[in-house]
């Protein structure tokens, strides 16, 4: 059975929690036989520079793929972690730091999967969910997805 894991690490850019959490993901990551995906949301990470060294070295594992926090949105951010028993078809970032979509096909059965994975500010307003919501469905429609996970 494939499991799903989200995490909202509440940043993992600081030094002094950093090695904690980093070692807590690696411990998640390690079991990839029974993780398909490993979300994790609120890095607070601005660029791939910033992640840690020893998360960049579990590539060997997953693919890494990365919605950063932006200068206006510091809380944002998210890293998805996909085991390599797929292959990325596609990717793309639809809001900097919030919204990330990718396109996963698994390397034995062909099965595709759609996955958003969307980190949502806790005070924004009707319209700002609206448009969101809208990126997701014009995506979805657009492609004609189906398999769609969202996180």
């Amino acid at each position: 059975m494939e499991s799903i894991l989200h995490w909202n690490i509440r940043g993992l850019k600081s030094e002094s929690n950093s090695f904690h959490k980093t070692k807590k993901c690696i411990s998640k990551l390690e079991n990839v036989q029974n993780t398909l995906l490993f979300n994790v949301q609120e890095t607070h990470l601005r660029s791939d520079e910033e992640i840690p060294k020893k998360l960049k070295n579990m590539d060997h594992l997953c693919h890494i793929l990365s919605a950063h926090a932006t200068e206006g949105d510091k809380g944002a951010g998210i890293l998805l972690f996909v085991n390599k028993t797929e292959e990325i078809v596609d990717t793309e970032i639809l809001y900097p730091g919030r919204l990330l979509f990718a396109k996963i096909k698994n390397r034995t059965t062909s099965q595709i999967k759609n996955v958003f994975s969307f980190y949502g500010k806790s005070h924004t307003s009707k319209q700002e969910i609206r448009r969101i919501l809208e990126m997701i469905e014009d995506k979805v429609s657009d492609g004609d997805l189906d398999s769609i996970l969202i996180l």
